[in-house]
């Protein structure tokens, strides 16, 4: 996932949204980075709150939850700022 995931940011920003090559990647590498991040960060708090337990019982949801929260926060932090 971890580099497959640039990938399709580099794809979204290059043919949908019409970025120039250049800045597309960069943004593609930036997000995905920055969701790495925030996934590691909220990964460790909210399973310092919900405990190992759960965590081992239901580590794919976990996963996924952890994926989506940490790719919408860090694309709502995005939205204020003007890159394209």
């Amino acid at each position: 996932m971890f580099f497959i995931q640039p990938l399709f940011f580099y794809l979204y920003f290059f043919k949908v949204k019409k970025v120039k090559k250049h800045l597309s990647v960069f943004l593609a590498l930036f997000l995905s980075l920055a969701v790495s991040s925030s996934e590691t960060f909220f990964s460790v708090i909210i399973s310092s709150v919900t405990g190992d337990k759960f965590v081992d019982r239901y580590w794919g949801l976990f996963y996924i939850f952890i994926n989506i929260i940490s790719l919408v926060f860090i694309l709502k932090a995005i939205d204020y700022f003007k890159f394209i």
